[in-house]
């Protein structure tokens, strides 16, 4: 069996910006259109992480952490359009 190296900053610094930016335009929609970025950010952190060799836990992390950020910038959409 071969030994998983840890995690680099990196890794984790992507991880964490693509779950919690999501999050982040869900709870500040008074900024308006700009609220709706910052799903898209997060999806591309998460994106970016995806490029780095993942161990397996963490390879689940993204796989989870992209449809969240499409589903929360779908319901960022949908609460920007009623008003």
């Amino acid at each position: 069996m071969a030994k998983q190296s840890p995690p680099t900053i990196t890794l984790i610094l992507l991880l964490t910006a693509g779950f919690l930016l999501p999050q982040l335009g869900l709870s500040a929609l008074a900024m308006g259109w700009f609220a709706l970025l910052l799903p898209l950010l997060g999806f591309l952190c998460l994106r970016l992480a995806a490029r780095q060799p993942l161990a397996p836990q963490y390879h689940r992390l993204v796989v989870w952490g992209q449809p969240l950020a499409a589903v929360m910038a779908l319901l960022i959409l949908s609460k920007l359009i009623q008003g």
